[in-house]
């Protein structure tokens, strides 16, 4: 770790040019009137530091600061020369560096696995990666905002995770540089200030740094997302918030009696139990996509009256908010030019001739009367409307970072963290906002925070292989799970559950005469395993009188909810592929814990996956034989022991697994009504060794044509149940693996008592 203070030159980009700063002491660094002083201080977790910048400006003119650049080390060793140091690098025996490359920008931000070396990045970067990686004959790089994670080579290398603390001025910028000359890798970090004015004399006191190092990178997330939350103390949902929006099938072509439809059949789902609380109005509700006030033609009678009427049946009102961009015909482009972030340039306003609202421009926040603008337009939505879950588009930094706002002794991020202030102060704390932008901005502003990209039912952007969509979607949401309920609850806006094409979205919004692609069974079972494993917001999004009339798609709500409120960590980090293919969640429960394992084929072909057990399950089980049970295949593979073979996994395709530790007696091993097998849908399951009874209480909401599955050593035989469900039968086909099929009880819990007797056959 001390070489974290050994770098000969620091650089600081101003708006005239780049600024040397040499080591001028033990820990400061100076040039060009400016001075850097560094202080490292170790933490009592793991092996962290965390450093604090501060930046002087000890010359006789102002300074117009774009970035400051406060760490840069190697971590990989020369191909020659002699050994030295320890800490987070330099690594021997190889230049390759295995990264993790987060992207807490935007939730379209990519995220994902690569190892970098002088020659290049594997798996090759795809198009999405184009922003932030670069491979040329001189230099690889990665580049990730906020966060970054790496192990270099070598048997006993720790990963290393380094990433911003404190949120106050900017967000803070990791970089890995391979050097084919040298073959040295080196780690980098600087503050991104937006054009920033220090005065003479004045200091700036940057934004904390955490760099950890540890030999688990789940633990080595944990402990950074806490130290961040201990600093900007986070927001929570009660509940996790679960409900309807109509984006993903609708787009900007709704109408109020298209969102009444599908909440009349929420409000059904819901009466018959079903935890289905919101119906959220996305994009398209007003005229010019951004002018708030003003319903479009698909509303005549007004956002107020759409809110009433959905609430009058029960459910709750949320609707969809881009304060940062503005259509050019909007009332505020057209009333208040000043309003409008300027050009770099001085040439007039940043203009985008295609955005999500049409033609637009920027709201600069940092002009008087916009911050009271943007605090009617949330007392509209709260006190007028009566909209309780706020979903907030934006902002973001790359489209911002085109101009520089009036004040100019505001980072953007300090104006944008101003608005967002002025938003949670207007909604009060009975409103949900959730956050589609910066998330290091969101954190202790918002309860939900989308942490990945839209969801669309396909497997390929534009249908070629080069170009994979879903497993950004998925790959994303399972990843980023450190963050949820330590930050905010997560949340990946939708499930899409429809087996029809939308005749608005997807390839058909640019080329009318193309079917929008849908997901194949695989697929779909991808979605809801990664909807199940990452915990969060849960929204559907087809609509639903249709989907109504689709009972085996309609089936697939029952088996994700409710939303159990843990989710599952990376098994296999740092891999070989851009996404890990396994993820355990550790299910807790009063009378039973047991593991669900989700190990996703993220490839073309069909594969098969071998894990020792004691990379999935905790310690205190990981040397006993288990149970499992293949939800998706409805089948029990039986005990195993030291480690998990799965065979025949198909392309794009999931197995979820439940693994139960074997007991001495039998026992349940899955459910069909939930895919967590068991974790919310059974209410209680107790043995009497003394009466050899098996009692299972099933309390789920959904509980026709269920199944509940039974594992047994050869020498139990299943004699007698005991029930109110409905109707039961029994299949004891396989006397080792019964399994009980069965509607509930009208009262909605189901009691089953199966009572057991020994066969005498032994084991």
């Amino acid at each position: 770790m001390h070489r974290l203070m050994t770098a000969p030159v620091l650089s600081v980009v101003t708006e005239s040019g780049p600024v040397a700063l040499a080591k001028a002491g033990t820990a400061k660094w100076s040039g060009g009137g400016l001075e850097l002083t560094l202080r490292l201080s170790r933490m009592p977790v793991w092996d962290a530091q965390r450093l604090r910048p501060r930046l002087r400006n000890c010359g006789a003119a102002p300074v117009v600061l774009e970035s400051v650049e406060v760490l840069r080390v190697p971590v990989t060793r020369p191909r020659r020369g002699p050994s030295r140091g320890r800490g987070p690098g330099p690594a021997a025996g190889s230049d390759e560096v295995r990264f993790l490359r987060f992207g807490l920008n935007m939730p379209g931000d990519p995220v994902r696995f690569g190892v970098l070396s002088p020659q290049g990045i594997r798996p090759a970067p795809v198009p999405a990666d184009g922003l932030w990686c670069t491979v040329t004959p001189e230099c690889a790089g990665v580049t990730a905002n906020t966060l970054l994670a790496f192990r270099a080579a070598g048997p006993d290398a720790k990963a290393c995770v380094i990433g911003a603390e404190t949120f106050n001025l900017t967000e803070g910028t990791a970089t890995l540089s391979a050097v084919p000359a040298t073959g040295v890798t080196e780690l980098s970090y600087s503050m991104v200030l937006d054009g920033l004015i220090l005065e003479p004399d004045a200091e700036l006191v940057l934004d904390s740094v955490l760099i950890l190092e540890g030999p688990d990178l789940n633990e080595l997330l944990v402990v950074w997302a806490q130290s961040a939350a201990v600093s900007t103390p986070p927001r929570m949902p009660a509940a996790i918030p679960t409900g309807w929006n109509d984006w993903q099938f609708y787009r900007n072509s709704k109408t109020q009696q298209d969102v009444l439809d599908s909440a009349e059949e929420l409000a059904r789902l819901r009466t018959a139990g079903y935890p289905l609380d919101f119906v959220q109005v996305d994009g398209g509700f007003c005229l010019h996509l951004s002018e708030w006030g003003a319903p479009g033609p698909g509303f005549p009678d007004g956002i107020a009256a759409l809110s009433a009427k959905v609430r009058a049946l029960g459910l709750k009102f949320g609707l969809w908010l881009a304060p940062y961009i503005q259509n050019t015909a909007t009332s505020v482009v057209q009333q208040h030019p000043d309003w409008l972030l300027q050009r770099r340039d001085g040439a007039g306003p940043v203009r985008f001739e295609r955005s999500n609202v049409g033609a637009s421009c920027l709201i600069d926040y940092t002009v008087p009367g916009t911050l009271d603008w943007l605090r009617e337009q949330i007392r509209l939505f709260v006190d007028t409307w009566q909209v309780t879950w706020i979903k907030l588009d934006g902002p973001n930094y790359a489209m911002y970072r085109q101009g520089r706002p009036r004040d100019r002794h505001q980072t953007l991020h300090q104006m944008l963290a101003a608005s967002f202030r002025v938003m949670r102060e207007a909604a009060g704390n009975d409103v949900l906002i959730e956050g589609e932008g910066p998330m290091g901005l969101a954190l202790g502003h918002v309860e939900l925070q989308r942490v990945q990209t839209d969801n669309h039912a396909m497997w390929y952007r534009d249908q070629k292989s080069n170009n994979p969509y879903a497993p950004r979607v998925y790959g994303k949401e399972l990843i980023m799970s450190f963050l949820h309920n330590r930050w905010w609850c997560n949340h990946r806006e939708n499930v899409i559950l429809r087996d029809f094409p939308s005749p608005f979205c997807g390839a058909r919004e640019a080329q009318p005469d193309v079917v929008e692609p849908l997901f194949n069974e695989n697929e779909m079972q991808t979605q809801l395993a990664a909807a199940v494993l990452g915990s969060g917001g849960l929204l559907l999004t087809d609509p639903m009188k249709e989907l109504a009339r689709q009972p085996e798609r309609m089936r697939w709500i029952s088996r994700l909810l409710p939303v159990w409120p843990d989710a599952a960590t990376m098994v296999d980090p740092f891999p070989d592929s851009a996404y890990p293919a396994a993820y355990a969640l550790r299910i807790r429960r009063e009378f039973e814990e047991y593991t669900v394992l989700g190990v996703i084929n993220w490839s073309d072909t069909v594969m098969d996956w071998r894990c020792p057990l004691d990379r999935v399950l905790p310690s205190e089980t990981a040397g006993r034989e288990h149970w499992a049970f293949s939800y998706f295949e409805g089948r029990l593979l039986g005990k195993v022991h030291g480690e998990l073979a799965l065979t025949g996994i198909p392309a794009h395709g999931v197995r979820l697994v439940a693994l139960r530790p074997c007991a001495r007696h039998p026992q349940l091993v899955s459910t069909s009504l939930h895919l967590l097998q068991g974790a919310v849908d059974v209410a209680n399951v107790r043995w009497s060794q003394k009466t050899r009874c098996l009692t299972v209480d099933v309390g789920h909401f959904h509980q026709t044509d269920e199944r509940l599955y039974f594992a047994a050593a050869p020498d139990w035989r299943l004699a007698h149940i005991k029930t109110d469900a409905a109707r039961c039968a029994v299949d004891d086909y396989d006397p080792t693996a019964p399994a009980v099929r069965f509607d509930g009880a009208p009262t909605g819990t189901t009691r089953f008592e199966l009572e057991w007797e020994r066969t005498g056959r032994g084991t």
